[in-house]
């Protein structure tokens, strides 16, 4: 049997600007969190395939340290699993222009068993 666990718009590492303190860290928390459960139960599971259907980040430029999370995490699947990871660029993290810089989504290539479409 071939397994597939489908998620989209996980908006990692959100602003939220119109929350403060408490109340946005702990909502930016909520949307790590569910990453890791997601790839935690990808671990367990051990599906053929995780696709990533749009808006993988918030923003185009996310923040390091998320950015490293994920790359982390990444790698822990990877690494546990012969998971094939399908990631798809949504509005939200891919390049503004033609002149402008990379798709933060498409330093995720560089991981073993990663594909990024983006057109």
């Amino acid at each position: 049997m071939f397994k597939i666990v489908h998620t989209a718009d996980l908006h990692i590492d959100p602003a939220y600007v119109y929350l403060t303190g408490e109340k946005q860290q702990q909502r930016k928390y909520d949307f790590s969190s569910a990453f890791y459960q997601i790839i935690d139960y990808c671990i367990k599971e051990k599906p053929d395939v995780l696709v990533v259907s749009g808006d993988f980040y918030d923003k185009n430029l996310p923040r390091n340290g998320p950015r490293k999370d994920i790359i982390l995490k990444l790698k822990e699947l990877t690494t546990c699993t012969n998971t094939r990871i399908f990631i798809i660029t949504g509005n939200h993290d891919c390049a503004k222009s033609i002149n402008d810089i990379i798709s933060p989504v498409e330093t995720l290539k560089a991981l073993d068993r990663v594909t990024i479409f983006n057109n």
